[in-house]
């Protein structure tokens, strides 16, 4: 959202969508861009900047998102466990 925002020059919130499960970040961007009743032609030139804005704001966040996936991958059952996991899909 924080480059969305950016690359829009856009101060307010920006709505994010309730089924993002299995979309790609652009995917998601464009949902957004539309909820929020920004024109096609704008969006379309916002999504052209958004990658490089989005991986730099990643690679700034970098050392925080890999403490985080740390604390995420330690709290999962490994792919051998035997206890069953909420969904089908294990690995």
């Amino acid at each position: 959202m924080n480059a969305l925002r950016e690359v829009g020059q856009i101060d307010g919130e920006l709505p994010y969508p309730k089924d993002a499960g299995g979309k790609t970040d652009e995917q998601i961007a464009l949902e957004v861009l539309c909820a929020a009743q920004i024109a096609e032609e704008r969006a379309a030139e916002m999504l052209s900047r958004f990658g490089p804005v989005y991986l730099g704001l990643l690679e700034a966040q970098r050392e925080l998102l890999v403490g985080d996936l740390r604390v995420l991958l330690a709290s999962m059952p490994s792919c051998t466990d035997s206890r069953p996991l909420a969904s089908p899909s294990r690995c």
